[in-house]
């Protein structure tokens, strides 16, 4: 059981029902591999969902499910726009995939120990975009919460340009 996790969480839903929020949820999720948490799911037609992630695979089973106000795009999010290598292990963790073609020690070392997990990576080279960028093209909106699950390229998705 995960404990921040409400499965009746009644307020949420009568703010919704009684048509409360002044303007949609905006929920983006970075790595949305196999999809967004049911916690979000309470907040009914007032969610819009943006879901990235790099691997097609992931991606296009989320958009064929043809869920109202959800958007998933098959593309990396980083510190630069343009492309990037993106790594895919093996057999051994295949729901894993890395910017770096080995995950750092202190990240990842019970899944570094073994030589093995590590033979068999592909390279692909994906897109990437960063987020300042998609907000200003008005390709995403201004978000309400953001999740970020990207086995360490966290720090690179919220980087924000230096300004003098």
């Amino acid at each position: 059981m995960e404990l921040s996790y409400n499965h009746d969480p009644r307020f949420t839903e009568w703010v919704v029902r009684k048509g409360l929020l002044e303007s949609p949820f905006v929920f983006i999720d970075v790595g949305v591999q196999g999809g967004i948490h049911p916690r979000w799911l309470h907040l009914g037609p007032s969610l819009r969902v943006y879901g990235f992630d790099p691997l097609e695979e992931t991606i296009g089973p989320l958009t064929r499910l043809n869920l109202p106000n959800h958007t998933y795009q098959a593309i990396a999010l980083g510190d630069a726009d343009g492309e990037r290598d993106f790594f895919v292990p093996g057999e051994s963790f295949p729901r894993l995939h890395f910017f770096r073609a080995r995950p750092s020690r202190i990240r990842c070392a019970w899944r570094s120990t073994l030589r093995s997990n590590w033979q068999g990576i592909q390279t692909r080279r994906v897109p990437m975009r960063k987020l300042d960028t998609l907000l200003a093209e008005g390709a995403i909106p201004p978000a309400d919460f953001i999740k970020i699950d990207c086995e360490g390229f966290e720090p690179a998705v919220l980087k924000v340009p230096a300004t003098f």
